[in-house]
C-alpha cells in the first residue's frame, strides 16, 4: 500500500543551507491575516489564491514546505497561472484585463498586457512556460504569447468561431505557434489545429474533450476524451498526425479529467478526481500505473520537477514528485483557511 508523504510544516529559520537552491522571494502584505514582515526562502511555486484574488508561495523544499503569505500585488485577480519556473505569472482582473506577473525579483509587480485580447476568460500555458494562449469565450477568439520569461510578445488573434459547439480546451507548445483547440457538440467533438488567418484543421474525431497539454519541447500532445474516458497520444502533429489511446477504463483509468506530460517529458500523468486517482503512462511502453491519490486531482500542472494535482491553497496542494513515483501534500496554509470564511469585499469593476 503506498503511503503519502506529508511535506512538514518547519520554520524557514530552520531550513538547512544546502536546502537554499531555489529563488529566493521578499514577501509583504496588507492583508492582516498574513504575515506582517517580510519573509524569505526557498520557493517551490505558486498557487492561486481564488478568496483573497491573489499568489501565495509555496515556501521551503519537499519534506519542509508550507503555504506562505499572500504576496503583495497591485491588482486584484480572478483568474491566474504561473509557470512551472515560477518567475512569472499571468493573471486576468475583473474586466477581463491580462497582466504578466513578473516573480524573479520578490514582490510581484504586475504590468498590464495592452495588445493583448480584453475579457480574457481562461490561460492556458505552454509546458515549459516559453509560451501562452488566453481564450475569450464571447467572441470565441485565442490569442498566442511568447517570450514570456523575459516579457510578452503578442501574437496575432486565432478565430475560433467556425468550430461547432463549445470550445472545450486549448493548448499551445513551447515553440508559441502550434495550437490544439477542442470543441464539442450534443454528437460529439473533435480536436483541430489552429493558427492566426488560418481555418482550423481537424486532427481526429473524439466524444468530449476536457483537456489538452503539449509534450515539452516538442509538438507532440495529449488528450483527455472525459466522454469515451480514453486518453490519447497525438504525434506527427506537423505532418500525418496519429492518434493512440494510450489509456482507458480498461487500464485500470476511469473518470480521467486531465493530463500532462513529466518535465522530462516520458511519461502522461493523468488526473482522475472521481477516483481520487492518478495514473502515470511511460511513452517507452507498458500498462498504466494508477496510484491512489488522498485527494481529488483536477489537473496536472508542472511545477518546477513536480506536478501539481490540486489548486485550493484553504486545502492541502497535492504534488506528484520527481520521480513520478510519490504523492506529496503541503499542509494548507492557516491564514487561506480563514479566508475562506472571511473573504475580502467583492472588488470594484471599474
Amino acid at each position: 500500500m503506498r503511503i503519502l508523504k506529508p511535506i512538514l510544516v518547519l520554520a524557514l529559520a530552520c531550513l538547512p543551507a544546502a536546502a537554499a537552491e531555489p529563488s529566493n522571494v521578499a514577501l509583504t502584505t496588507e492583508n492582516p491575516a498574513a504575515s506582517e514582515g517580510p519573509v524569505s526562502g526557498p520557493v517551490m511555486g505558486y498557487v492561486f489564491d481564488a478568496a483573497h484574488r491573489g499568489l501565495r508561495p509555496i515556501l521551503g523544499i519537499p519534506g519542509a514546505a508550507h503555504v506562505g503569505a499572500l504576496l503583495q500585488l497591485n491588482v486584484d485577480l480572478v483568474a491566474s497561472e504561473t509557470s512551472p519556473a515560477g518567475d512569472y505569472a499571468l493573471g486576468v482582473d475583473a474586466d477581463g484585463v491580462l497582466y504578466r506577473i513578473g516573480l524573479r525579483a520578490g514582490l510581484g509587480s504586475a504590468e498590464a498586457i495592452h495588445s493583448a485580447l480584453q475579457g480574457v476568460d481562461r490561460i492556458f500555458l505552454s509546458p515549459s512556460g516559453d509560451a501562452a494562449v488566453v481564450y475569450e469565450r464571447s467572441s470565441r477568439q485565442a490569442q498566442l504569447l511568447r517570450d514570456l520569461h523575459t516579457s510578452a510578445e503578442v501574437g496575432g488573434v486565432v478565430e475560433l468561431g467556425d468550430l461547432p459547439g463549445v470550445v472545450t480546451a486549448l493548448a499551445v507548445a513551447d515553440d508559441g505557434r502550434t495550437l490544439l483547440a477542442a470543441a464539442s457538440t450534443r454528437q460529439g467533438g473533435a480536436i483541430y489545429t489552429a493558427t492566426s488567418g488560418a481555418s482550423p484543421t481537424q486532427v481526429a474525431a473524439a466524444g468530449q474533450v476536457v483537456s489538452l497539454a503539449f509534450v515539452p519541447g516538442s509538438t507532440d500532445a495529449l488528450a483527455v476524451d472525459g466522454l469515451r474516458e480514453e486518453t490519447l497520444r497525438i504525434t506527427s502533429l506537423g505532418r500525418s498526425p496519429s492518434v493512440t489511446v494510450i489509456a482507458g477504463p480498461a487500464d485500470g483509468v476511469r473518470a480521467p479529467v486531465a493530463v500532462a506530460a513529466t518535465p522530462d517529458g516520458r511519461s502522461a500523468v493523468i488526473a482522475a478526481a472521481r477516483t481520487r486517482s492518478i495514473a502515470v503512462v511511460d511513452f517507452a511502453g507498458g500498462a498504466p500505473r494508477v496510484m491512489a491519490c488522498n485527494c481529488e486531482p483536477r489537473r496536472v500542472a508542472p511545477m518546477g520537477a513536480s506536478l501539481r494535482l490540486t489548486d485550493d491553497p484553504a486545502q492541502p496542494i497535492y504534488l506528484l514528485g520527481e520521480k513520478a513515483d510519490e504523492v506529496f501534500f503541503v499542509p494548507a496554509g492557516a491564514d487561506a483557511a480563514e479566508a475562506v470564511r472571511t473573504p475580502r469585499a467583492p472588488a470594484r469593476v471599474r
